[in-house]
């Protein structure tokens, strides 16, 4: 039988780890961090707090396990769509559409991500989950800059943050106050605010 590995390198089996993540992923769509606690969510999965302890050591670690393959697949999503040549525009509303759709179709794992994860996991070499897409988007928005699109004076790796801080933003607004929403208005701002601050035509 197939088995995980797990953040100490030993295994647990698929149909315990789904149970698992299902759970997780459930109870923290629902609340906050500070409300859900390690035992309620081993009596759900039906895991005994040995599991939990023994797999992932903390509250924080399990989150971080568990939507690790969501945030692996976005990943992989934007740099696949985003690799070949595009001008500025282009590849801002690439990005916007993969980004946005994505978490508006998925609004569990974006509580999780946005509300639940301590934001200093996002910067720990440890559980950095998103440095693979950081550095490719860092050398996507270089490129465009060698290429005129972009103006000069802008130093890409604080430009990426300030761009990843505004997504992160608008996604924690869109979560705590109107998660009904559609979020393809924002979007729209969202590409036409990038390209206002990036390029050299604006």
């Amino acid at each position: 039988m197939t088995t995980t590995p797990l953040p100490d390198n030993r295994l647990i089996k698929p149909e315990v780890l789904k149970k698992l993540k299902d759970t997780i992923i459930d109870c923290f769509s629902k609340g906050q961090f500070h409300e859900v606690g390690l035992r309620e969510i081993c009596r759900l999965a039906k895991v005994s707090p040995n599991t939990i302890y023994k797999y992932c050591g903390t509250k924080e670690n399990l989150l971080y396990f568990c939507v690790k393959e969501d945030m692996d697949r976005l990943t992989n999503t934007v740099i696949e769509a985003l690799k070949e040549p595009q001008d500025l525009r282009t590849n801002i509303q690439t990005f916007s559409d993969i980004w946005f759709d994505y978490y508006q179709q998925n609004p569990a794992i974006a509580r999780i991500v946005f509300l639940n994860i301590p934001q200093a996991y996002w910067m720990s070499p440890q559980y950095f989950m998103q440095q693979a897409l950081i550095t490719f988007l860092q050398e996507k928005l270089l490129e465009l800059q060698s290429q005129g699109e972009i103006t000069p004076k802008l130093n890409m790796v604080h430009a990426l943050d300030m761009i990843i801080g505004s997504v992160n933003r608008i996604l924690i607004r869109w979560l705590t106050l109107q998660e009904n929403a559609d979020l393809a208005p924002i979007k729209a701002s969202f590409v036409e605010f990038v390209i206002c601050a990036l390029s050299t035509d604006a």
